[in-house]
Formats: structure tokens, C-alpha cells, sequence
């Protein structure tokens, strides 16, 4: 089967696996956004409407438009892909939990569910017996949230069915930067050149985990860092040489890179004795989740005799010392890829010290 939608004519195939969704993919080019003749708005065709919406699957689950639980779940990540832009990592997220909703729902539509319904999913007892983290309950509800959104949007369904999920409170979330001591203490260990990489990576540049975990050694660079997948999708990338300057002009950061050398020769070792295509963190072969990074960094801290920090951490330090060197907040946002300044602010806060305010007034004054 296939549909029209604006002249262009998109096939479908049946998934072979939940977790192997086969996408819509257009027959003939896809048709870019044009203009409009009421002022500036363009328009992406490429979505089906409720009544337009075909999909050759198995059986249609009882209630649900024709095109079936998994068709909605496939329209929904391509729309995730390619309106919203959505990492490959976020995406796969997606397939995942929906996936499993898919199939703890059995012949029941997912447009037929009750909030009820979607707390029971997400409070459901795990294959190994287990309950659910608070963590794992967040990201699904995320995901719900996000999906029965876009259903609502699209006139799948006439109300908002997660709107009244809610998952529980985050704890321990205020941003701890690393202790200076501690830092110089790990900074200056004698470590191989992968973990020299990442720790400066993570500490100075304020990459995030994900980030890290899927650098490959052909996008290090000492000046900056480009074409790497970000967290959300993007391309924005990473002035590494820029902020190594800021900190050997700083007295304040100046003792915390010690060397920038420490760092750049670490990543000039990695080029010359790695293939391109290699990852900067080697043991990513044989652990799939970038939370082993957690693990790692964990046995790092042992070893160099310091108490344990997580990578998070080490981004939470690399705002902070951004505003202490006097970086605008509009700057420290764009070095992080953070969405707003809202975020920003709350990553340079620090114990016993008014940087928080001063940097809100400065963001105001920088705003108006």
C-alpha cells in the first residue's frame, strides 16, 4: 500500500520486529518546505492525516485507526527524526519503550488507553523480576509524554492521555562541581591517552556522557571539535582550543589545566596510534551503554586516590569555571548545547558563593 500527500507517494513495508521498525521511505524526492502566500510560514508534507493514514501490517489493534500500533509508533520516530531532529540515541529510546508498551498492551490500541493504563505500564514488573528505578520510570514517562502528545496533535486521539503522567522526583539534582583539589589531583595522575582524552573532554569542554561515548578518533581535533552527534540532535561543535585559552588567561582556571599540553598531546597520541574510525573510548566494543563510562570513571577515581565524582559532574565544573573566568551566560549555553539559559543557570550555581546570582544579573543585563 502507499499514500499520496502533496504529490508525493510513500510505500510502506510491515516491520519486521518492534524493535526493527521499517520506516516510510518516499518513492519519488521528498518535497521540501515552500512558502506560503500568507506571509512567511512554510509547511513539511510528508505526514499522513488521520484519514490518510495506511499501514500494511498484521491485525489492526481493537480500536485503533487502520495502520495499527506499530505503524503509529513507526510515523511517530520518523517525525521525531526528521521534524524534530532527534539524536540517534534519543530515537532508539523511543523504539524501545514503545516498543514494549506495544506489546504489553497485546491486542488493545494504543489510542485507546486510559492514564490508568500508562501508570500500570510504567510501574509493570521488569523480565528479571525487578521494579523499576525512579530514573527508568522518568524516561519512560518522557517518552509516553512525548508520543500521546503527537498523537493528540495529529488527531489520533481527541485528548492529551499521558498530559496527567508524572514521574518521581528527581533527588540529589543540584549541580556539584568538582572540588578544585580533588580535580588537580586526577588532572595531573599519569593516565593513558584515551582517559587523558576524556577526562579533559568532559572536564573542560562539558561534554556530556552519550557524547563522549560516540566520539571516534577522526573527529578529535585541538582547535574543535565538529561533526559529532550531540545530545538532541544539532551540529553545533566544540571550540576545544578557545577554551583551553580561556583557562591559561584566567588565575583563577590556570592551575586546573596545569598544561595544555596534557591534553593536546593526548589527542595528537590517539590520532597517530589509532585508526580514524576507532573510538575514543575503547571499551565501548564490548559495553553497549554509555553508563559503564560511570563504571570507569569510578575505578579512575580510585586509582588516582580521589573521591568519586560521575561525568555529569565534570560538565556541572565546566560551567562553573566558565563563569568564573567571566564568560557571558549566552556563551557558557552555547559551549554546553544547552536549550535554554534557564538550564545553564542552574549548572553554575556553587556552594558558599554568590557566582549564581552574579551571573543571573549578568544574564539580565545581557537580555535586556
Amino acid at each position: 500500500m502507499a499514500w499520496m500527500r502533496s504529490g508525493v507517494q510513500f510505500s510502506y513495508a510491515p516491520p519486521r520486529s518492534l524493535f526493527d521498525l521499517v520506516f516510510l521511505v518516499p518513492t519519488g524526492e521528498t518535497e521540501m518546505p515552500t512558502d506560503q502566500s500568507s506571509g512567511n510560514s512554510a509547511e513539511i508534507h510528508f505526514l499522513p492525516t488521520a484519514p490518510e493514514f495506511q499501514f500494511n501490517s498484521a491485525e489492526t489493534a481493537e480500536g485503533a485507526v487502520h495502520g495499527g500500533n506499530e505503524g503509529l509508533v513507526a510515523t511517530f520516530v520518523r517525525w521525531c527524526d526528521l521534524v524534530r531532529e532527534r539524536s540517534p540515541r534519543t530515537l532508539d529510546s523511543y523504539r524501545y519503550v514503545l516498543g514494549h508498551l506495544v506489546r504489553w498492551l497485546e491486542h488493545r490500541s494504543v489510542t485507546g488507553v486510559s492514564r490508568r493504563d500508562l501508570e500500570l505500564f510504567v510501574l509493570r514488573t521488569r523480565p528479571r523480576g525487578g521494579t523499576p528505578s525512579s530514573a527508568t520510570k522518568r524516561r519512560e514517562i518522557a517518552v509516553l509524554r512525548s508520543f500521546y502528545g503527537w498523537l493528540w496533535e495529529e488527531g489520533y486521539t481527541n485528548q492529551h492521555l499521558a498530559r496527567g503522567l508524572h514521574g518521581p522526583k528527581a533527588k540529589g539534582r543540584d549541580p556539584k562541581p568538582i572540588p578544585d583539589d580533588v580535580w588537580k589531583q586526577m588532572w595531573l595522575f599519569d593516565w593513558p591517552a584515551e582517559v587523558r582524552v576524556i577526562l579533559g573532554l568532559a572536564y573542560f569542554g562539558g561534554l556530556r556522557r552519550a557524547e563522549i561515548w560516540n566520539l571516534t578518533v577522526d573527529q578529535l581535533s585541538v582547535d574543535r571539535l565538529d561533526n559529532f552527534e550531540r545530545k538532541g540532535g544539532g551540529s553545533h561543535g566544540l571550540p576545544l582550543g578557545v577554551i583551553l585559552d580561556i583557562y591559561e588567561r584566567s588565575d583563577l582556571l590556570q592551575p586546573l589545566l596545569v598544561d595544555r599540553r596534557l591534553l593536546t598531546n593526548a589527542i595528537v597520541e590517539l590520532q597517530t596510534s589509532c585508526d580514524g574510525s576507532a573510538w575514543v573510548a575503547p571499551y565501548r566494543r564490548t559495553a553497549q551503554d554509555p553508563e559503564a563510562l560511570n563504571k570507569r570513571l569510578t575505578t579512575w577515581c580510585q586509582q588516582a586516590g580521589v573521591d568519586r565524582f560521575t561525568p555529569h559532574q565534570c560538565r556541572h565544573s565546566a560551567a562553573t569555571n566558565l563563569a568564573r573566568a567571566g564568560l557571558p551566560p549566552h556563551l557558557i549555553m552555547e559551549v554546553l548545547n544547552h536549550s535554554s539559559l534557564d538550564v545553564t543557570m542552574r549548572y553554575v550555581r556553587t556552594s558558599g558563593s554568590a557566582l549564581a546570582e552574579w551571573l543571573a544579573a549578568k544574564a539580565a543585563r545581557t537580555m535586556s
